[in-house]
């Protein structure tokens, strides 16, 4: 695939033969504008005798009959931007939403989600044709990764726990907690204007249509890492629960030299006393642990409804935790020239412990035709790694030994309120919430020795002497917290059976603070060599650091950065049937967006960014039924896609799940989206249809990943 200023002519064009189940669950909100319209039949025609039922309660839809004397089931509660509040059924027996609505969509409700048979809702999106799970809960749609996929919770943002990351693990959610899972492939105006793949949205239960309380446990392993060696380390007595019992926090020494704001090189700084804090063999002394144990995961989740008066109030809860093993042998080679000859050539262990705790507390309010739901999410990763490396540089012939360990914990509280307010034929659409996310990662150890295959007297040890050529140790602690408003508010007009008008406006304020100090851990001249060949716990015992004067080069240079994204957002959109069978949904979106990253402090000097862009981002699905069996869609919009913040910050961090270390680039700018698709539909009946679809996406400017190695060091960059 080119790269260059623009990334041309992606298309997909196949078939795909798929037997969905007709979308049916409990419905309070029912279908939005876009992904879940009913076609109402015009007047006069040929189905006349369609039966319209507008805010139809959940609990009364089981008693409703169709036309032709069929049950008829509800339809999923759809929380999405404009989704307005009524159900629509006609005599065209459209209880297929993918079919009738005006774009293209995948719908999950509750009972297709309990069929699939999967704990949870990731599990359950894999069996929808375009998404994949790329192993560890996070979906992607149409295969295009973590820049292009967005990901909703009850028709709001969702961020993700871990702040480098901008897909969110689904499988923290239990699938009986949520109501109905949205896919929508296709852009509306109704949706942020970052919109590349598709988008995901998650509809909670509000309230439970019978109480229930379940208990779940499970355990697992692979053949690579359960009952295998592999490497571990001390660390706190609470890691087995993913929380950190103090030992981590930053020492006071180091804690009381930044915030004095001096120089290492200052006179009052006391280098010594905080190198003999750096040095608790807890965290730094890695072991071998015979045996790894089976993963393990348990979790509660329980709901519960009680009428008052003619209103309904319901409570979900949800709380589990999971705690897996992972053993990966990987190769890691370095090329020196464009022919591909090795430069470095490394076989590393690496085992890493995961533990994720998570909890959701939701409660709903219906009284008559309108709905409340109050959802409160709580997800914590914590990860543990230690790695060992060894391996050849074949510049100089030397045998290299490195270990690596860390800690990095994730977490994410977010509360939303969403209000759904039905008025016949008008509906309002009220939304708005905090999320916070935080990521730290302390004591990021790396110790490298290295053996020379000399002849001399030491040429056959490996060695450490903490001067950056026969070995070397670094330490690194890494702060970040990020802090996000939103809200919305949309106001839909059913104006007659074949037109439906939604105007809406939405903001979000972002705001992350990034805090990364490094330090190279340096011996000054007259360092024994033989001492290097200590065990790093006791190369940084007290009497080494005294007797040798070992000290500290800080490695960062933009030590903390600020950034920010504040979005103002408006859109109006249309759904027109100018005849029956012929069905167009239209609008447009305007977003205003200020996005900037800006190094403070000491680092005042470095590049920062500041981008200031609006876009009016148009879209529009056309609709038409041939025959009865064959539909045909056409569909164009734009969409754009701004850099993240971790691409902007020129900051060094590690990924211990691509076991890379990152460097943002402040001169990103945002992306801008062309995107097409057509696709012919033929339905058998009883859900059963086979689909003929191509697409294609034009990115201008895109934004890609890139290697480079300095020091036989691999960098990736953007």
């Amino acid at each position: 695939m080119t790269i260059g200023k623009k990334l041309a002519a992606m298309l997909l064009l196949g078939t795909a033969l798929s037997f969905p189940m007709a979308a049916h669950a409990q419905g309070t909100g029912g279908p939005p504008n876009t992904g879940a319209e009913g076609l109402s039949p015009r007047p006069g025609s040929d189905d006349n005798l369609a039966e319209e039922v507008e805010g139809v309660d959940n609990t009364a839809t089981d008693d409703l009959q169709d036309v032709t004397g069929d049950e008829l089931e509800s339809q999923p509660d759809i929380s999405i931007p404009g989704g307005g509040g009524e159900i629509v059924v006609t005599g065209r027996r459209r209880r297929d939403l993918q079919r009738s609505s005006s774009q293209v969509v995948s719908i999950l409700s509750a009972e297709e989600i309990a069929r699939t048979g999967e704990g949870d809702i990731a599990g359950a999106l894999s069996r929808v044709t375009g998404l994949s799970d790329n192993g560890d809960g996070r979906v992607f749609v149409r295969g295009l990764g973590d820049r292009y996929s967005l990901a909703l919770l009850n028709g709001l943002p969702l961020p993700s726990p871990e702040p480098l990351s901008r897909v969110v693990p689904l499988d923290i959610f239990p699938t009986n907690i949520v109501s109905s899972s949205l896919v929508q492939k296709t852009y509306s105006a109704n949706f942020p204007g970052e919109f590349g793949g598709g988008v995901i949205n998650l509809t909670t239960t509000a309230v439970p249509d019978e109480s229930f309380f379940e208990i779940s446990a499970g355990v697992s392993g692979d053949t690579e890492t359960t009952f295998v060696n592999g490497l571990t380390y001390y660390g706190s007595d609470y890691d087995w629960f993913g929380y950190d019992d103090g030992t981590r926090d930053i020492p006071p020494a180091l804690g009381s030299f930044i915030a004095s704001g001096l120089p290492l090189t200052d006179p009052g700084v006391d280098q010594q006393a905080i190198v003999k804090q750096l040095g608790n063999p807890n965290l730094i002394l890695a072991q071998k642990l015979d045996d790894l144990p089976v993963n393990w995961s348990g979790g509660l989740t329980a709901g519960h409804s009680v009428d008052i008066g003619s209103s309904r109030l319901g409570v979900i809860a949800t709380a589990s935790i999971a705690n897996k093993w992972r053993n990966r042998f990987i190769t890691s080679q370095t090329a020196l020239n464009a022919d591909l000859d090795l430069d470095t050539d490394f076989r590393d262990v690496n085992t890493t412990q995961r533990v994720t705790v998570n909890g959701l507390l939701g409660l709903g309010f219906e009284f008559g035709e309108h709905q409340l739901r109050w959802t409160n999410l709580y997800i914590r990763d914590s990860l543990k790694l230690t790695e060992l490396s060894q391996g050849t540089d074949f510049t100089d012939g030397d045998d290299e030994q490195r270990q690596r360990t860390g800690w990095f914990e994730r977490q994410l509280i977010d509360t939303q309120v969403v209000g759904e307010f039905d008025f016949g034929d008008i509906t309002l659409d009220v939304r708005g919430g905090y999320a916070k996310t935080e990521r730290e990662a302390p004591y990021e150890y790396t110790f490298t020795y290295v053996r020379t295959n000399t002849p001399d007297q030491l040429g056959d040890l490996f060695i450490n002497a903490l001067d950056g050529q026969r070995g070397e140790a670094t330490v690194s602690f890494s702060d970040l917290n990020e802090e996000l408003y939103y809200g919305g508010i949309d106001l839909t007009w059913r104006a007659t059976d074949w037109l439906r008008t939604t105007v809406g406006y939405a903001y979000t304020d972002t705001q992350r603070d990034s805090e990364r100090y490094a330090y190279l851990i340096r011996a000054p001249g007259g360092f024994d060599e033989a001492v290097g060949a200590l065990r790093p716990d006791l190369l940084l015992g007290d009497a080494v650091i005294d007797y040798y004067d070992i000290g500290l080069f800080s490695s960062e240079p933009v030590p903390v950065i600020e950034a920010g994204l504040e979005i103002n957002a408006a859109y109006a959109k249309a759904f027109v049937e100018p005849v029956l069978g012929l069905s167009l949904d239209v609008g447009v979106r305007y977003e205003d967006a200020t996005q900037f990253a800006n190094p403070v402090g000491d680092s005042a000097f470095a590049a920062s960014t500041l981008l200031e862009n609006d876009y009016f981002l148009p879209a529009g699905t056309l609709t038409y039924e041939v025959t009865d069996s064959l539909q045909f869609r056409l569909s164009g919009s734009k969409t754009i896609a701004r850099p993240q913040f971790r691409e902007l910050l020129f900051q060094t961090y590690f990924d211990p799940e691509s076991n890379r270390q990152f460097n943002g680039n402040p001169a990103l700018i945002d992306s801008e989206l062309t995107n097409a698709e057509a696709r012919l539909e033929y339905y058998f009946g009883g859900g059963d249809q086979v689909s003929l679809a191509g697409f294609y996406k034009d990115i201008e400017n895109p934004i890609e990943a890139f290697s480079s190695f300095s020091d036989n060091e691999q960098i990736t960059g953007f």
